[in-house]
């Protein structure tokens, strides 16, 4: 077995095992990160619990790819994500930083009620991840959240700084045209059908909120399926049916990862500027963001460059993801 040993940009240094054949019928450790096993089951449950439907997207794209490079890409940002939280997880509880298990099922219980997060956890579980690695997962996300709230959390922006920035971008507070509109979902087609028939009915609209409450499987159907207002870039694409629809009227059956969509469009706002009293915070937020970002960036890196990784990317490229 050859160790080489290269230094990344990041100043991260990596040992890359390569021309070993594995016979591991189980999970196969993939990295190590300070000793601590990554494994091909680990890489998996990453890519379901935390890397977003887009990423997924991307993964699916890639298989059906020629091309072994972009697979072999899409892979390394995978684990590198795992290797930050891992060293970043770490480091928290070097540090006493401790999550309690009430922390973690109000952070459940957020998640549940939140559009798209309820429908990634039931979609985590029909993919064979526990309600446990949820757990699991949402507890290293708030230890990781404390850990850098104490390195970032005193980032000050000067009232001159966000007036300056909403002077030199105000297209970027022009909003939009937004509707609201509820929306009804169902994890089948003929049930879908069955619905819009009755909205269709005379009457049936108006009734839209009972049968949301009725029949919704979204975390919203509590509230008459009520998705409050949006504008197109706010949502995911199959919402934007939502944006040719009048007053009332009802939409079509969309179909999205989640299952089948009947929207109902409530109310329109026209597209206007937003005043600089309006976005401050905003813009205070986005700036404090920025520069967080910046001393999070930063931090990682020095501990990347103090940690032992290793990988074994003739293991991480046998990794079949789907």
């Amino acid at each position: 077995m050859n160790v080489r040993l290269i230094q990344k940009c990041v100043c991260m240094f990596v040992v890359c095992v390569c021309g070993c054949t594995i016979k591991q019928s189980g999970p196969v450790v993939v990295a190590l990160v300070n000793g601590r096993e990554i494994t091909s089951a680990d890489i998996k449950k990453e890519l379901i619990l935390t890397s977003g439907q887009t990423l997924r997207d991307e993964l699916r794209k890639a298989a059906l790819s020629e091309n072994p490079r972009v697979q072999a890409g899409l892979k390394l940002q995978i684990l590198s994500k795992l290797l930050d939280e891992l060293l970043l997880e770490e480091e928290a509880k070097n540090r006493g930083i401790n999550v309690s298990s009430k922390e973690v099922q109000q952070e459940l219980n957020a998640l549940f009620r939140s559009y798209p997060g309820g429908f990634t956890v039931y979609s985590a579980v029909h993919s064979g991840v526990s309600i446990r690695d949820v757990k699991e997962n949402l507890k290293r996300q708030l230890l990781i959240k404390k850990l850098l709230e104490q390195e970032a959390g005193k980032v000050k922006i000067s009232e001159e700084e966000i007036k300056k920035y909403y002077d030199s971008h105000s297209e970027e507070f022009y909003q939009s045209d937004r509707v609201r509109a509820r929306q009804i979902v169902v994890p089948d087609l003929s049930r879908a059908k069955k619905i819009l028939e009755l909205l269709q009915r005379p009457g049936g609209r108006k009734r839209f909120a009972e049968y949301a409450r009725k029949y919704s499987i979204s975390p919203e159907a509590k509230d008459g399926g009520d998705l409050g207002y949006f504008s197109e870039d706010e949502v995911p694409p199959q919402f934007n049916v939502c944006f040719k629809l009048r007053r009332g009227e009802v939409s079509r059956i969309v179909k999205s990862p989640y299952g089948y969509h009947i929207f109902m469009v409530e109310d329109r706002q026209p597209g206007r500027q937003r005043s600089f009293e309006e976005v401050k915070e905003e813009i205070r937020n986005l700036l404090m963001e920025r520069k967080r970002k910046e001393i999070v960036q930063n931090f990682i890196t020095r501990l990347r460059s103090k940690a032992e990784i290793v990988v074994y990317e003739d293991r991480l490229a046998g990794v079949s993801l789907f």
